[in-house]
């Protein structure tokens, strides 16, 4: 899982391994060969606790990251909520900024863990418009005490981190930078040119705007 590989690298986990952060993949095709009867509901749910019970052990606490809705993964009977369930799980949820269209999300995503026995520990309300953050925090909150859950923070939108970085066109291309350094990988642009040419031409239409750029002015 991608979530994975980057908590694991950028915040330099070696107490986990890849299989136990991570120990069911949902590749393409996974679902047909569930539903035909060749992977075990049984040890999926056993690769899940054994890879949680040995993550526990090697660390002072551990997070356990739910993608998506509370439904994502029923289709395999491991939908988040029972999977809470399963480990005996507290959880957070996490929903898009806003107060009605949130909060009929919310809803639905407390059904699932009500139906699982699983017990919500607070929301977090995450993209909010900066200049709306007091107004969703304050009726937001109203909105949470007929549930007796509590409000645990309001995250405003940061649009820098919906940009793409090279990392991602690498992927997204299969292909390999041909300058720069590490770091440029992961920086992030606020316009991006996509240029549809062969790469003699581009390269003298680039070297022309250098150097016209960079020639001195001068007046009379």
């Amino acid at each position: 899982d991608k979530d994975v590989r980057l908590f694991k690298e950028f915040f330099g986990i070696e107490t986990c391994s890849y299989w136990d952060m991570s120990p069911v993949v949902i590749p393409a095709g996974y679902t047909r060969r569930f539903l035909d009867g060749f992977i075990a509901e049984d040890e999926q749910i056993e690769a899940i606790k054994n890879g949680f019970e040995n993550i526990s052990q090697s660390n002072s606490f551990t997070l356990v990251e739910g993608t998506g809705h509370c439904g994502v993964g029923s289709v395999v009977n491991l939908d988040n909520a029972r999977v809470a369930s399963l480990l005996g799980l507290d959880m957070i949820l996490v929903v898009n900024g806003g107060i009605g269209s949130a909060f009929d999300e919310l809803s639905l995503n407390r059904l699932m863990c009500k139906e699982h026995g699983v017990r919500i520990k607070g929301v977090v309300i995450n993209k909010v418009q900066p200049d709306k953050l007091a107004m969703v925090s304050e009726y937001f909150g109203k909105a949470l005490k007929r549930w007796d859950i509590p409000l645990i923070g309001v995250v405003p939108d940061a649009s820098f981190l919906a940009r793409h970085t090279m990392v991602d066109y690498q992927a997204l291309f299969t292909q390999k930078l041909l300058s720069g350094h590490a770091d440029s990988q992961l920086w992030h642009f606020d316009q991006t040119t996509l240029v549809s040419m062969d790469l003699k031409s581009f390269l003298e239409r680039l070297y022309r705007y250098i150097h016209l750029s960079i020639l001195p002015t001068f007046t009379a």
